[in-house]
């Protein structure tokens, strides 16, 4: 700029000036873009790896067990089933239907007609209250027993009927049991009776909010937390809250344990947050015990104990596909909690899943991790896990479930 100001003021004194001035001018620009197109420069390499790609979910198979442990899965809601009275299913690998009868009743059968194959829910309808098959017309009830074919007088015979699935209703909530065998359930399911209630005692907990989330992980990866106590303060001791991250953080108290009382398939973890001021300052009355429990590998609950009251999180996990898990998570609290309150401590659980996702979703399983002295209790968290497996699931390679 101040050469062009030179030049400008040189221009204005003389013609021989101003020659030199556009002489000058020419020179200085000539050499600018000389510089420009001759510069030195340097390219960063592209980053290649994609945690979404064919190749690493072939490398993340090799390492993780099977993505479909035996236990129950949150599958579809009673209101919706109610709307719509067919939902179709598919999940787990498996290709299934659910269904409500005129009476309310609700049955899970396989999703393809035996008879020649058509899927019940592609077309299907509620028909007297059973499902009618939408290629041949054929009639299941709820135990999927065949009860009416239009085009035959013959008596049907009993074997003719479709694949009932074990499900138990909780909380309005439908869970299937899943086993690669197909056997009866292991345990019974038991949501706790604050949520749902029993004939002779109402539920405690009143109902607020609800959100969905997915994840492009194993299912195992959000039980792994349990006795990771570690990765509590080096993953979640930035608030996940805009703004006031920058002036407050949170240091935990974890302990992993089991209740025999509740069964072997339940895992418990205590988690203690107390957040502190600049990392320095303690502020005691923000000291919170979250309860953890896990019931089975796929249904999580939380308790949040807040001086206002309890606030609960039931978190159902289920695998659609190969290294995705949809996740629902319904929002309870006593009826002495106000909804602000139970709004913002959604959103601090929703925003401290955000800051394990980009872990869960590029990491690998390691069968036997290197532990050190500090590390938490993972072998007995893997012992508890693998009861969630069949032999032929692990070992078998024909009876383990594709996608």
């Amino acid at each position: 700029a101040c050469v062009m100001s030179l030049l400008a003021s040189m221009a204005s004194a003389n013609p021989l000036a101003q020659r030199l001035a556009l002489a000058g001018g020419t020179l200085l620009g000539a050499h600018l873009l000389y510089r420009y197109l001759f510069r030195t420069n340097h390219v960063n390499a592209p980053d290649f790896f994609d945690n979404k790609s064919e190749k690493w979910r072939v490398i993340r198979r090799r390492s993780f067990p099977p993505g479909c442990p035996r236990g129950w899965y949150q599958i579809v809601s009673v209101a919706e089933l109610e709307q719509c009275r067919i939902k179709n299913i598919s999940l787990l690998g498996v290709e299934l239907v659910a269904f409500m009868d005129d009476k309310g009743k609700i049955a899970v059968l396989d999703a393809h007609c035996p008879h020649m194959g058509a899927h019940l829910g592609c077309g299907g309808k509620i028909v007297d209250g059973n499902l009618q098959c939408p290629y041949h017309s054929w009639r299941f009830n709820a135990e999927g027993q065949c009860v009416h074919i239009p085009y035959t007088t013959a008596p049907i015979p009993a074997a003719v009927r479709a694949r009932t699935h074990h499900i138990k209703i909780y909380a309005d909530l439908v869970f299937l049991w899943y086993d690669s065998e197909g056997s009866d359930p292991a345990w019974e399911l038991d949501l706790l009776p604050d949520l749902h209630g029993t004939p002779d005692a109402p539920a405690k907990m009143v109902y607020h909010r609800m959100a969905t989330s997915h994840y492009n992980m194993h299912i195992a990866e959000m039980a792994e937390n349990s006795p990771d106590y570690y990765h509590f303060t080096n993953m979640h001791g930035e608030l996940p809250l805009p703004f006031l991250n920058r002036f407050f953080v949170t240091r935990y108290d974890t302990k992993m344990y089991f209740d025999e009382k509740r069964g072997a398939h339940v895992e418990l973890f205590d988690n203690i947050a107390t957040v502190y001021f600049l990392n320095k300052i303690k502020l005691s009355f923000s000291t919170t015990l979250t309860r953890v429990l896990f019931e089975g590998p796929a249904i999580v609950h939380f308790e949040v104990f807040t001086d206002l009251g309890r606030i609960r999180l039931l978190k159902t996990l289920v695998p659609p596909r190969e290294f995705h898990v949809y996740s629902e998570d319904r929002w309870y609290a006593e009826p002495t909690v106000p909804k602000w309150l139970v709004w913002i401590v959604s959103r601090i659980a929703a925003g401290a899943l955000e800051q394990d996702r980009p872990v869960w979703e590029s990491k690998i399983f390691v069968e036997k991790p290197t532990l050190v002295a500090g590390d938490g209790p993972f072998r007995e968290h893997r012992r508890w896990w693998a009861q969630f497996y069949n032999q032929s699931q692990l070992y078998d390679t024909e009876k383990q479930l594709t996608w």
